[in-house]
């Protein structure tokens, strides 16, 4: 079974939005800037396509050795976040 995906942030938060970052419906607050979304990664990755379109919005996937799926999605103007990390731990 899959770990829970999580959202790693830089800052926070649709359903509800918190220092401008967008979540969907259904996100808990598990720690200071960290989300679990109820979605499953695919569909995650495709509502965040819709939020943050990667041509104004930049990612990179970022590497690991451990059974990490992870994308940094970065903010280039600024303002309230930096970027966010979406990530899925234990998924390999």
């Amino acid at each position: 079974m899959k770990a829970p995906l999580m959202l790693a942030l830089l800052l926070a938060a649709p359903g509800f939005k918190g220092k401008g970052f967008s979540l969907p419906d259904g996100a808990v607050k598990i720690d200071d800037d960290r989300y679990r979304l109820s979605q499953n990664w695919e569909e995650a990755v495709k509502w965040y396509k819709g939020q943050y379109p990667p041509a104004k919005f930049p990612r990179h996937t970022l590497h690991s050795q451990t059974a990490v799926r992870a994308i940094h999605i970065a903010n280039p103007a600024g303002g309230e976040w930096d970027g966010a990390n979406l990530y899925e731990a234990g998924s390999r």
